[in-house]
């Protein structure tokens, strides 16, 4: 019985397959069910130490159809596609990758609040609020819009939390 559900969000399609069984969580148990996105590798991105840049970045695929977050060294004369994103920018990219998956549950009239995550990495705030909130489900993706690269140097979010959370997690591929 799962009375809290923690959905972490990317923006990829992971959640999306998920949500079908966290509404039936709801039905069956009345679940209370929390979405939230992390911006913060957006606003840190670093890209190699020998190349000095500590940008935002994006490049015109990045949450596109053919989504790709393949670390992109921000240097305007290399890819006219890639430009520098403001804090406001990548804020309101977080809002909408928000918006789109509460329209999820909206749309069967389930009840389901959001937050945007600033100032953690996703895997520190899932272990640092499901302690305080307890928590009983996280549900993650298994692999979102993280590269093959970025998860061999950095661990995947999915790996951290089903390794520290202290409660059950769902991870969705």
């Amino acid at each position: 019985m799962y009375k809290k559900i923690l959905l972490a969000t990317d923006g990829s399609n992971h959640i999306d397959r998920a949500a079908s069984m966290i509404i039936g969580f709801y039905k069956k148990w009345g679940s209370e069910i929390f979405i939230f996105h992390s911006i913060k590798h957006m606003l840190e991105k670093v890209s190699p130490p020998s190349h000095g840049y500590n940008v935002p970045y994006a490049s015109n695929a990045y949450f596109g159809p053919t989504t790709t977050s393949t670390p992109v060294l921000v240097r305007e004369d290399i890819d006219s596609n890639i430009t520098r994103l403001s804090e406001e920018e990548i804020k309101r990219i977080g809002e909408s990758i928000l918006v789109e998956k509460k329209a999820i549950f909206d749309e069967l009239q389930v009840p389901a609040k959001t937050r945007l995550i600033i100032k953690e990495y996703p895997e520190d705030y899932i272990s640092r609020i499901v302690k305080k909130k307890k928590f009983d489900l996280v549900v993650v993706g298994l692999k979102g819009v993280h590269s093959k690269l970025s998860q061999i140097f950095l661990g995947s979010v999915a790996e951290n939390v089903v390794k520290n959370a202290p409660c059950d997690v769902m991870v969705f591929k």
